[in-house]
């Protein structure tokens, strides 16, 4: 274990900052965080969307940044554990935490099961749907050593000098289909009253 006495005289300049942003699906977590956060930014796509509307909106024409696309959970922490590929930039933004870890992470391991599943015929059948709903002992004990893995890359950038920023939404299974909640919202409102 190392042990540094800490204080104004001491105090190591230079060591980056490790961050999470929550909030609900749409509250503006990326455009707070393109927004505030120092450039050049290294933003790390995980969600797949474009986001050519969100630097519209933030009006910040002199940002600097990167857009990365992984492939794959090897691809992921291939990137993640390589300095060299965030030379140069001040912030480290994987946007979203929450997408990586219940829809990317899961399904390779789901996959994966059902690949080493098949070679060996003749066991139960798993259900393919609902494994990818609930899961199993196996598969969490999976996702949290890999999410560890991925939290040690993103230490080691923060001593490297790199402010690293999640976002997160603070809901695992977001409703979808919000035009059902409003159909009922509205129904409600327009029913004659009996």
């Amino acid at each position: 274990m190392k042990i540094e006495v800490y204080n104004k005289e001491t105090q190591q300049s230079g060591k980056g900052n490790h961050i999470l942003i929550y909030g609900k699906s749409g509250a503006g977590k990326t455009a707070t965080i393109l927004q505030t956060a120092e450039d050049p930014i290294f933003y790390l796509m995980a969600e797949g969307r474009s986001i050519d509307s969100t630097l519209a909106v933030i009006n910040r024409p002199q940002l600097r940044i990167k857009v990365g696309y992984y492939e794959n959970w090897d691809d992921l922490l291939n990137t993640m554990y390589n300095p060299a590929n965030f030379k140069g930039c001040k912030t480290i933004f994987g946007d979203s935490m929450t997408h990586l870890m219940n829809i990317h992470l899961p399904d390779e391991i789901l996959e994966e099961n059902f690949e080493a599943r098949d070679r060996k015929k003749g066991e139960e059948t798993m259900k393919d749907l609902t494994t990818r709903v609930k899961g199993t002992i196996e598969m969490y004990g999976v996702l949290s050593k890999q999410m560890s893995r991925l939290m040690k890359a993103c230490q080691e950038l923060c001593i490297a000098g790199h402010d690293v920023i999640w976002s997160a939404r603070d809901q695992d299974n977001p409703k979808w289909n919000l035009e059902l909640t409003c159909a009922r919202l509205w129904l409600a409102r327009n029913s004659p009253e009996t």
